[in-house]
């Protein structure tokens, strides 16, 4: 934007585009401060670097009725960088880390060695659900250093935060989850086992196959308040392919728990030693789905 306001540069009119590539699983309304941003350098004079931030918070407030920085807060989703990365013209693209854990086949979590080792996304995603649940919240949230304390009454377009935060939730139990299983399944810790993949409501992949059904309802609500029927089917066919792997894993490792149960004595999914797929790139990828919902790419 600065480049465009430049008197030399002639630049007239400058257009935002957002793009729906890849099964436009996205929030439209993610984009909104983004948007508002651009537009306030459009305002802003020519001479001036940077545009006003506590203004910027007012005016998002004012016309979308939302919180700017819970909004921002939310997009950590796919940024585990602390807020002092740097951005330089060596960053292309943005990685889409959140998509590719969300659908990455969960029994074999073939790209968990991107992560598992260096990043611990448990706790990353643990503390973006609890900020995004205070943030939707009708008790006063301080969560945030920055904005004032507000409630969802404050900022009732807060609401769209409801699957930033599912999703979040989702992913503090399924990242690391083979890697837990794989160390119980080992050293044959039947307890950690049953703690993990048990068939009481309590186990983490029960919690995780009710909160993927929770994710699958709630972006379902969001795409038909908001687009045509038209492209449902796409990600309908893929969170049906979720929660069927997710079912057979469950089942998987119930029958191998259960004493009484011959037909499941071993686990070979969790005696698969995987590799690096992606070297010298940690989790910093931008895959499709294709890539991520299973080991053979074809």
């Amino acid at each position: 934007m600065k480049a465009s306001k430049a008197a030399s540069a002639g630049v007239k009119n400058v257009m935002t585009t957002i793009w729906g590539d890849e099964g436009n699983e996205f929030d439209f309304y993610s984009a909104l401060p983004g948007m508002l941003y651009q537009a306030e350098h459009a305002y802003t004079a020519r001479d001036v670097d940077e545009v006003d931030a506590t203004l910027l918070r007012r005016k998002f407030d004012g016309i979308v009725g939302a919180d700017l920085d819970d909004y921002i807060y939310a997009s950590k989703l796919d940024d585990t960088q602390p807020e002092t990365q740097p951005i330089d013209a060596k960053t292309h693209y943005c990685p889409n880390l959140a998509k590719f854990l969300l659908w990455e086949e969960p029994f074999f979590s073939f790209l968990s060695p991107q992560y598992d080792r260096t990043y611990d996304l448990e706790s990353h995603y643990s503390h973006l659900a609890t900020y995004l649940e205070q943030a939707l919240s009708s008790e006063v949230s301080t969560m945030s250093r920055v904005s004032t304390p507000h409630s969802l009454d404050d900022v009732p377009m807060n609401h769209r935060l409801r699957l930033p935060y599912l999703l979040a939730s989702v992913l503090s139990l399924k990242c690391h989850l083979r890697q837990r299983l794989v160390a119980a399944y080992k050293s044959d810790d039947r307890e950690e086992l049953e703690a993990l993949g048990g068939a009481g409501p309590l186990s983490r992949m029960s919690r995780l196959r009710a909160l993927v059904k929770k994710l699958h309802a709630q972006h379902r609500e969001n795409w038909f308040s908001t687009y045509k029927p038209f492209g449902w089917e796409v990600l309908d066919l893929r969170y049906g392919g979720l929660q069927s792997r997710l079912e057979t894993m469950h089942d998987r490792l119930i029958a191998y728990l259960d004493v009484d149960n011959s037909s499941v004595t071993k686990l070979e999914e969790l005696e698969v030693e995987l590799e690096v797929i992606y070297p010298n790139q940690g989790c910093f990828l931008m895959l499709d789905y294709a890539r991520c919902s299973r080991p053979q790419y074809v």
